[in-house]
């Protein structure tokens, strides 16, 4: 298979898709952190389709995220410019909040 030139993207972004994720409380509440991968196949009109969890330390903090993508329209992947069907993989970086970073943003 030829190598994309234009990988998907989020429609909108990663920066927005990613300040939709949503920490589960729990989570938080039990000091679990880390990072989950979320492997999908975007489709050539820009479905993610076949996603699954390549990686991730706790399934607290894999349910929001696959759940995230699998609400989520993407800009194909692109051959010239052509779309394609691409496989990618998306890491969410779940981690805790430093006390001097709720400090300063709280002033």
């Amino acid at each position: 298979m030829d190598e994309v030139n234009e990988k998907p993207k989020p429609i909108g972004g990663y920066r927005k898709l990613l300040s939709e994720l949503d920490y589960p409380f729990r989570a938080r509440q039990n000091g679990i952190k880390g990072t989950v991968v979320i492997r999908l196949l975007v489709t050539k009109i820009g479905n993610g389709i076949g996603s699954y969890i390549e990686k991730s330390p706790d399934p607290l903090l894999s349910e929001p995220a696959l759940e995230l993508i699998q609400n989520t329209t993407f800009h194909p992947g692109k051959i010239g410019r052509i779309p394609v069907n691409t496989w990618i993989s998306i890491p969410f970086h779940f981690q805790m909040a430093k006390k001097s970073d709720l400090q300063s943003n709280s002033r």
